[in-house]
């Protein structure tokens, strides 16, 4: 048995599903590495397939009974042996799932090779109105939620409490939303529309929760007074739209109508200072995808004035604001992703940035911070690297440059990083999220520059963001982390299983499949009626077909217009493969969702090993120059009905062996012999002779080749 995993990308569904998804891995076989990268609620699907048919064989613990469409396996008797029958499995996307164009899953196959151009669609997931194949997958509420961990008033942390949000939070703000005095959580819900504020009581509970919708998926949140009512508004980017959104409070209560403008391509983080010195906050926003960084000046009644953008190094995932020179002008730190360094940015009068300069870091850097940590009133520079796991420290001398000190060593995959003093002693200290090892780092400051490790803090799944505030009203700050990830819990019989994978059972892999109206259609071609086409299998013709095959997965687009249906365009902002034509227009960006990006494959159908050696064939018979399996300038004999072991030889007329052929294949039951002899040279038209050995017993026939 054997399985091949598609390519593809994403770090946040590399979580609590995953470890499954692992163990699915090791028993079905090869497991292929995947893309790092995705962009925000782009596709990003494993996809398996196995030689025969796939039954589901997932059991509730301590249950008897199976539910359809969980997996807990799986078990040995997941496949049975099925004639040409292959078993694609992959795995639902719940981000996309959310959106509101989302009209579900569509199967595609190519044979012989990987061209998108000869796919055919053989299979549809659907939600759309009158489609062939209606959705018959579960539908299930995702669940997301945040990590507090409580000071306890030395600087060491409490357990984590686990706090619900909306779906996929990637980022935490604290303010004072409601005005008792008390802070407030606003987290920004990277899988839905949202914005949730949790309001704090003044210690370790909250006194409810609310769920904003800002109009976008949000990827960073901050609050600020835009408007100067003396109310906090939220301020939220979007990586997968370009905006810049700014949802006023209302001076009634509640929330007024956000307020956009777009920016760079994937703004992906932002800070808010008031640059022109003009006495309402601006806007400094990294955007990833066009590697800028754009500042959006604040005019009156909250609206958004002048812009301008500025180029940076590859791919910016974080930025930090802050007077590097001691000219009492704020200044710009950026994180590049891509690139492996920051570029500093000298501030001037007006919001501009002037002398550019770039230094070097670790691996993949995503968090950074600008704070005094060795107690010189000189602004040092913190940054965490997702590549390398560590933190790289660098002293400022204050007059805008910084000389490096020994790395700090984290969990894996840091990401988010925060600084305070975390147990009172005058010191600042360090914390970071960990993403890939599910927990935070903590340093203790010495007042120095130099820190010391404490055990790391348990937390959610895949936290991406941490931020540091007093919740608890001790005087000492809290530890507060976005776990940028989801569970998919639905109940069978009373027992909570995951329904996270789709299974479809391609009954013939070289069959094909041809829509036809259960009853008769107009003269256009149409069914009489919506919904009253279905898929008809068409036999190969034939004893075997031997094709390589392929399968992908890609996104249906909703459609409530027309039946005519089609793959969603997802638009790659982020230069995830290319950069797009025209940055300002999605439309000229490459799609993510192509039928080359979600693949699995090559696997080859089989009826399975033969015992009896009479049935072997040599296929075609005769070969005459060509066989609709072959590849470009290449062709293929084919000997199937093989037995598990054989050995198969070659030989011309005149009794010269040609070739010889090893066959251990406990699935497969066939071999290829690419008309080439021992040496490599194409053999010559003419009779050969084959024999087949198996054991003690053997069987011989002959084959014509005609070039």
């Amino acid at each position: 048995m054997s399985a091949d995993r598609s390519r593809a990308g994403g770090a946040a569904r590399r979580t609590a599903l995953r470890a499954c998804l692992l163990i699915v891995g090791a028993f079905l076989g090869f497991v292929a590495a995947r893309p790092v990268r995705a962009a925000s609620n782009i596709p990003d699907i494993p996809v398996w397939v196995n030689v025969g048919a796939w039954q589901d064989s997932s059991r509730v613990p301590g249950q008897a009974f199976r539910c359809v469409g969980s997996f807990q396996g799986p078990l040995a008797d997941s496949l049975r042996r099925q004639s040409k029958t292959l078993s694609v499995r992959f795995l639902r996307d719940r981000a996309t799932e959310s959106r509101p164009d989302f009209g579900g899953y569509r199967i595609y196959r190519m044979q012989n090779s990987a061209d998108s151009s000869h796919a055919v669609l053989i299979r549809r997931f659907s939600l759309n109105a009158g489609s062939e194949l209606t959705w018959n997958a579960s539908r299930v509420t995702r669940t997301s939620s945040i990590s507090a961990l409580f000071n306890d008033g030395s600087g060491a942390l409490q357990p984590r409490l686990e706090l619900a949000t909306g779906v996929l939070p990637a980022a935490i703000a604290i303010g004072d939303m409601n005005r008792d005095g008390k802070p407030d959580l606003v987290i920004a819900n990277e899988g839905a529309n949202t914005v949730t504020q949790l309001f704090s009581n003044g210690g370790t509970g909250f006194l409810g929760r609310t769920d904003l919708n800002v109009g976008t998926v949000p990827s960073d949140v901050a609050l600020a007074d835009v408007n100067g009512d003396g109310r906090l508004d939220i301020v939220v980017t979007s990586a997968e739209t370009r905006d810049l959104v700014v949802v006023p409070t209302s001076s009634l209560g509640g929330f007024l109508l956000p307020v956009s403008t777009l920016v760079g391509l994937g703004p992906s983080r932002i800070a808010i200072a008031d640059l022109n010195l003009d006495g309402r906050p601006d806007y400094v926003v990294a955007s990833s995808g066009s590697d800028t960084v754009t500042v959006v000046l604040g005019a009156a009644a909250g609206v958004f004035g002048n812009r301008t953008t500025v180029a940076v190094g590859s791919r910016p995932s974080a930025l930090a604001l802050g007077d590097m020179n001691g000219d009492d002008i704020l200044d710009l730190a950026v994180a590049n992703a891509g690139s492996n360094n920051v570029t500093l940015l000298q501030g001037v009068p007006g919001g501009i940035w002037v002398n550019r300069r770039t230094v070097a870091v670790g691996i993949e850097p995503s968090g950074v911070a600008l704070r005094d940590v060795n107690g010189d009133s000189k602004l040092d520079l913190l940054v965490t690297n997702a590549g390398s796991n560590t933190v790289s420290v660098m002293l400022g001398d204050g007059a805008g440059n910084f000389a490096g000190v020994p790395d700090l060593t984290t969990g894996t995959t840091p990401r988010g990083i925060d600084v305070g003093d975390v147990n009172g002693d005058g010191k600042l200290d360090v914390a970071v999220a960990n993403q890939g090892s599910n927990d935070v780092s903590v340093f203790r400051g010495d007042g120095t520059g130099a820190f010391t490790a404490q055990p790391p803090a348990a937390v959610g799944v895949a936290p991406f963001g941490v931020t540091l505030g007093d919740l608890s009203s001790d005087g000492k700050p809290d530890v507060f982390t976005a776990d940028r990830s989801y569970q998919l819990p639905y109940v069978c019989n009373n027992a909570v299983v995951n329904d996270s994978i789709l299974t479809f059972v391609d009954p013939d892999s070289n069959g094909r499949f041809i829509k036809v109206c259960r009853r008769p259609g107009t003269e256009t071609g149409r069914c009489e009626t919506p919904g009253d086409s279905i898929f008809i299998l068409s036999a190969p013709p034939g004893p075997h077909d031997g094709f390589l095959t392929w399968y992908s997965i890609t996104i249906e687009r909703k459609n409530t217009t027309d039946p005519d249906y089609e793959d969603l365009f997802l638009p790659d902002t982020l230069n995830n493969f290319a950069r797009c034509t025209d940055p300002n227009d999605r439309g000229t960006c490459p799609n993510l969702n192509h039928k080359l990006r979600n693949l699995a494959g090559p696997v080859e159908p089989t009826a399975g090993p033969t015992a009896n050696l009479e049935k072997v064939l040599a296929v075609p018979n005769p070969y005459r120059g060509s066989e609709v399996w072959d590849q470009p300038g290449q062709g293929e004999v084919h000997f199937i009905n093989l037995p598990t072991q054989a050995k198969i030889r070659i030989y011309t007329a005149a009794g010269d062996l040609v070739r010889e052929i090893q066959h251990n294949d406990k699935t497969r039951d066939f071999e290829r012999w690419d008309l080439k002899n021992g040496a490599g040279n194409a053999v010559a038209s003419g009779i050969y002779m084959y024999r087949i050995e198996a054991g003690l017993f053997h069987f011989q026939s002959r084959l014509v080749v005609i070039r």
